[in-house]
């Protein structure tokens, strides 16, 4: 992005589709008139949130941004602020503090009479930056105004700005690995919520504490305006809206996948994060697959017709364990997928985007669509996910036609899939799902997080529960309880159990920095049903029993997915029933995603 980009009209934008990865080299370019300036860190003051920049002292008073007549584009990376004392400072964000550009600004500063205050520099995140923009006078004149913060509510920001914005949000998810990003409206509110979904918990970052309210609609707005395949021209706060769209985020194309709720409150906007290069071309067993658990499904993949089905619950990786099977087909079966929208680029695929309106014919576009794939001479077919009456339709004229189906869906466990799949909402026939051949493989699997290997604590040498521990869960149980519970289920393999140390260590900072210091990477826990060998089944819970075995899941992660030891399935848990685990050694599969 170049310095008059930022000027562009939205019509411009509108029509290049897809912004390009800000770049702060040729924003600042006119600035570069000195070397690499130093930056001592006692002058440095990190700033998590608007409202420690709001509470810095001293006390800031207004910006002076229009009285030393900076650009625009400079602006999105560093901000000069008067403060109450008569001193200046300076936030920045940490990529810009070190830029030639900000040591030239400082250079400006000292030549024109201003004194910098010995904290001179606070780092903060660009879109926090932002939104202390909008908050403080742009001068003196301002600052004598009463009733300033509705004033500068109605500061107006051009569209580039906004986006920009949008664009540091989703660039922190996906650094941070995240699966969806969560924008709360208050509309009620002066400040509203930025989540984001890790490692399937519902995180809340500090860095975006505190944005406001408009600000977030406003750049909602904008961002809408660039959506493909929504079901309305503008943002609607107080109706539901979906569309897909694409962005530049380091250097790499991310798909987003816009879902917004109308709540009390105000609206929900949540954002499916898709990265076209990531987790679509690992393993099975990089995936977290164990050996006997990645033959049975490749051997019904390859070797057999019918449909496999993956279930789980939401961000459990059902799409990408989907692709990573399809790839390991032969080049001479013709694979085509039918996909709302499709998520990841699967090679040797045709891939078919349906991109389907809330209130839309959909039924219709499917029929459409169907007549054309049956004549398409196709051996393998990809259904996203069978997600209502439409889709559950797709899936049992491709079933019953001989073709191999695969797809996705949401059910509590892969036994339940049938029912799911002949519940009233779906409606499929029961006598059609229990004709042998269509049902070959049910798949149900969650995503839990793994434990760091380097600091994770042995249960064994502890006293009482870690201070992270959910006290509502635990209160009733006494911690030599639990630990009884846990030699009985894992018997001679109790010593091998670890629990998370949440203070992290170096080893997972990155983790750490989401809130989840402790752990590294991910894995899968699966089950797998066959309903024609409905012996070999071996419930979900004793491939988690297993990974804990090896100290790579904390067993109180095990009670949050899979029910508390009480319960009566861990306590007719036997290790003996898990043969096939047992000749397991701790191998490559279970590296961290």
């Amino acid at each position: 992005m170049t310095t008059s980009s930022g000027s562009k009209s939205l019509t411009t934008w509108l029509k290049k589709k897809i912004r390009p990865a800000l770049s702060l080299q040729g924003s600042v370019a006119a600035y570069h008139r000195s070397p690499r300036h130093e930056v001592c860190n006692t002058q440095i003051v990190y700033c998590s949130n608007l409202e420690q920049i709001k509470n810095y002292s001293p006390k800031l008073s207004y910006a002076l941004h229009n009285k030393l007549n900076l650009n625009k584009q400079l602006l999105r990376f560093v901000f000069p602020v008067m403060c109450v004392d008569g001193t200046v400072v300076l936030i920045v964000t940490k990529e810009a503090l070190y830029e030639d550009a900000v040591g030239s600004l400082q250079l400006k500063l000292i030549e024109q009479g201003y004194q910098l205050n010995e904290r001179s520099y606070l780092i903060t995140d660009a879109a926090i930056l932002l939104a202390a923009r909008r908050i403080l006078p742009s001068g003196e004149k301002e600052l004598k105004q009463q009733h300033r913060s509705e004033s500068y509510s109605m500061a107006q920001w051009s569209e580039a700005e906004l986006h920009a914005m949008f664009i540091e949000l989703v660039r922190w998810g996906v650094e941070n690995e995240a699966s969806d990003l969560h924008i709360n409206l208050n509309l009620s509110a002066q400040f509203s919520d930025v989540l984001y979904t890790i490692a399937g918990r519902y995180i809340r970052p500090r860095v975006f504490h505190s944005i406001q309210t408009k600000l977030l609609k406003d750049m909602l707005a904008v961002v809408w305006m660039g959506i493909q395949g929504g079901n309305a021209a503008v943002f609607d706060a107080y109706q539901e809206q979906q569309g897909r769209l694409e962005c530049q985020v380091n250097g790499q194309t991310v798909r987003l996948r816009w879902a917004s709720l109308a709540a009390l409150d105000g609206p929900s906007v949540c954002i499916r994060i898709l990265k076209k290069q990531d987790k679509s071309r690992l393993t099975l067993k990089q995936l977290g697959y164990l050996p006997e658990q990645e033959k049975q499904l490749l051997e019904g993949a390859l070797s057999e017709r019918g449909a496999i089905i993956f279930s789980g619950s939401v961000g459990s990786g059902k799409s990408t364990a989907l692709a990573a099977l399809v790839r390991e087909l032969p080049l001479w079966r013709k694979i085509i997928t039918l996909e709302d929208p499709v998520e990841y680029r699967i090679p040797n695929a045709i891939q078919v985007s349906i991109a389907r309106q809330l209130d839309g014919d959909s039924e219709q576009h499917f029929s459409t669509k169907l007549r054309a794939l049956k004549r398409s001479a196709m051996s393998d077919v990809i259904l996203g996910e069978i997600r209502d009456p439409e889709t559950a339709q797709a899936f049992t004229d491709l079933t019953t036609s001989g073709v191999r189906v695969y797809t996705t869906l949401h059910a509590a466990g892969a036994k339940q899939i049938i029912q799911r799949l002949s519940s009233s909402f779906l409606g499929i026939d029961p006598q059609i799902l229990n004709t042998p051949g269509v049902l070959r493989l049910l798949v149900h699997q969650e995503l839990l997080p793994k434990l760091c290997p380097q600091c994770a604590l042995p249960i064994k040498k502890l006293q009482k529960y870690p201070n992270h521990t959910a006290t509502s869960l635990y209160q009733f149980r006494p911690f030599k309880q639990w630990q009884k519970q846990l030699k009985s289920i894992w018997g001679d393999s109790y010593p091998n159990l670890r629990i998370r140390n949440a203070k992290g260590c170096d080893r997972c900072q990155v983790w750490q920095k989401r809130g989840l210091g402790g752990y590294l990477g991910r894995t899968i826990v699966a089950e797998l049903f066959s309903p024609e060998y409905k012996e070999l089944f071996k419930p979900i819970h004793y491939t988690a029993w297993f990974k804990a075995s090896k100290g790579f899941l904390d067993p109180m992660d095990l009670e949050l997915y899979f029910g508390v030891f009480e319960r009566a399935h861990w306590q007719r848990f036997s290790p003996l029933e898990v043969p096939i685990f047992n000749a397991v050694e701790k191998t490559n599969f279970l590296k961290p995603i």
